[in-house]
């Protein structure tokens, strides 16, 4: 019997796939975190959100003593708004671009998050 050599097996499509939506995303996040940046310096009215925001993350040390997922989720989103605000007041753009900015970050953000959620072991 003749022995046939190791066939190496392609990398499988949901890890292809995972990287090229991890590179898609990457520019959006960054984008969204310098303009979440400049828009809480520049605009006042963002405070009373990033407070209601650190009361969450309180409420779910307290409660959990973790953050979540999706008050993590919840955070990051804000970044996203925060960035196609910017987009809008820093960079002047028109406003059909920031809707062109966070539909496309925030479909991104889902699926990634949903992506690494799913890899990771469950807590019993």
């Amino acid at each position: 019997m003749l022995a046939s050599p190791p066939v190496k097996s392609p990398e499988p499509i949901r890890a292809r796939t995972g990287r090229l939506l991890t590179l898609a995303y990457l520019p959006l996040f960054v984008w969204s975190l310098i303009g979440a940046g400049w828009t809480t310096v520049h605009h006042r009215f963002t405070f009373p959100y990033w407070l209601a925001y650190l009361i969450l993350i309180v409420l779910s040390l307290v409660f959990r003593r973790s953050i979540g997922a999706v008050v993590l989720m919840i955070g990051v989103g804000w970044c996203h708004a925060l960035g196609a605000f910017a987009l809008l007041t820093w960079l002047r753009l028109p406003s059909w671009t920031g809707l062109a900015f966070i539909v496309p970050s925030l479909a991104l953000l889902i699926v990634n998050a949903a992506r690494v959620m799913n890899s990771l072991p469950r807590r019993r």
